[in-house]
């Protein structure tokens, strides 16, 4: 079944994904893409806005990335970075 949702598609480092794994399980999501969506709605929150993706193309505006999935990648690794701050401290 087609879906008109846009897909987002970009390449990990493999200490990125065990990372987007680990929370993926401990958090009891039921697939790899509910946690990275999680995760990048969690980091955009702070933009106080509901459309996933463009707050994703805006954050990489004005963050100057070359491109979206590099800016994605970092707000992924900077929302497992404060999830592990929170579960530990």
């Amino acid at each position: 079944m087609a879906t008109k949702k846009p897909i987002l598609n970009f390449v990990v480092d493999p200490d990125l994904l065990r990372r987007i794994d680990d929370f993926r399980f401990q958090n009891r999501f039921d697939s790899r893409a509910a946690a990275v969506k999680w995760l990048l709605d969690w980091a955009l929150n702070v933009l106080g806005d509901s459309d996933l993706l463009r707050r994703v193309e805006d954050f990489r505006i004005q963050n100057r990335f070359e491109n979206t999935s590099e800016a994605v990648k970092w707000m992924i690794e900077r929302a497992l970075d404060e999830q592990t701050k929170q579960k530990n401290g």
